[in-house]
C-alpha cells in the first residue's frame, strides 16, 4: 500500500504554506497531489457553481470541491493505495502519525474519518438536514466530523462515496449559507459547516466507523498555519 497526500491552497500565503508542507512531508508520501484555484476553474466546477462559490464566507466555495480533488487524486493511484487529504493549514508534527493512519484506516474498513468536539445539530443548518432526508435526532445529536483530515483507500466503494459527497456539495440548499438565519434551525444553532455538515450526514447514514479527534491531537495541530504564518517556526517533533 502506497500513501499519498492531497491538499489545496489559494492565495499567496497559503501557496507558500503548501510549498513548505511539500518540503517537510515529501519523505513520508509516495507523492503529493497539490491543488489550487486554477484546477477548480479548469475543471468547470467554478462555472457550474459560480453563485455559491462567489457568495462563500467559510472556505473558498464552502470547500465544496474537496470530494472532487480527492477523487481526482484517487484516479491517479493504484487500487488499495491510501489517499490522505489534509487541510494545508494543519500541521503533522509527529511522524508516528503515518503508520498509525495506515493502521487505523485498515481497522475502520478502508476509511479514516474523525469526529471533532461539536454537536452536529448546532453546526448544520436545518435546510441541509431536510434536503438530505436526515432531519432526525439520530443526526442532530451526533458529534460532527472534522473534514480537514480524511483517509480513503482506493476501491470502488470509496470512489462512489466521494462522487456522492461531491454531488451533494453542488446542491446550494445543502452546502451554502443562503438565508440560513431564516431556517427553522435547531436550538443552540451556531453556524453551518457546509462540506463538513454534508460529510457528517453521509457518514452517519452509512454507519461508518470513526476516529476521535482526541486521539489525532497526538499527531496533528489543527489550523496551525492559520495562527502562525512564519514558516520557519514549524518543524516536526519527530
Amino acid at each position: 500500500m502506497a500513501l499519498y497526500l492531497v491538499n489545496f491552497a489559494r492565495g499567496e500565503e497559503y501557496l507558500a504554506v503548501q510549498r513548505h508542507q511539500r518540503e517537510i512531508l515529501k519523505p513520508y508520501f509516495s507523492d503529493i497531489f497539490e491543488y489550487g484555484e486554477q484546477f477548480i476553474r479548469d475543471s468547470g466546477y467554478y462555472d457550474k457553481n459560480k453563485e455559491v462559490i462567489d457568495s462563500s464566507s467559510t472556505g473558498w466555495g464552502y470547500c465544496g470541491w474537496k470530494g472532487m480533488i480527492i477523487l481526482d487524486a484517487m484516479s491517479k493511484v493504484k487500487d488499495d493505495d491510501l489517499i490522505f487529504y489534509s487541510d494545508v493549514s494543519d500541521q503533522i508534527y509527529n511522524t508516528a502519525f503515518f503508520d498509525w493512519l495506515i493502521l487505523r484506516t485498515n481497522q475502520m474498513g478502508g476509511r479514516f474519518f474523525n469526529l471533532n468536539y461539536y454537536n452536529h445539530g448546532q453546526w448544520t443548518r436545518r435546510k441541509c438536514f431536510e434536503v438530505m432526508h436526515c432531519d432526525s435526532p439520530e443526526y442532530w445529536n451526533h458529534r460532527q466530523l472534522e473534514a480537514g483530515t480524511i483517509g480513503l483507500i482506493k476501491n470502488p466503494y470509496n470512489m462512489e462515496f466521494l462522487n456522492l459527497w461531491w454531488q451533494w456539495c453542488e446542491i446550494p440548499d445543502a452546502i451554502a449559507k443562503f438565508s440560513q438565519d431564516k431556517d427553522n434551525n435547531l436550538e443552540g444553532f451556531q453556524d453551518h459547516r457546509c462540506d463538513q455538515s454534508i460529510l457528517t450526514n453521509l457518514v452517519i447514514h452509512y454507519g461508518y466507523e470513526t476516529e476521535y479527534m482526541e486521539n489525532i491531537r497526538a499527531y496533528i495541530k489543527y489550523n496551525e498555519f492559520d495562527k502562525f504564518m512564519s514558516l520557519d517556526k514549524h518543524r516536526f517533533a519527530g
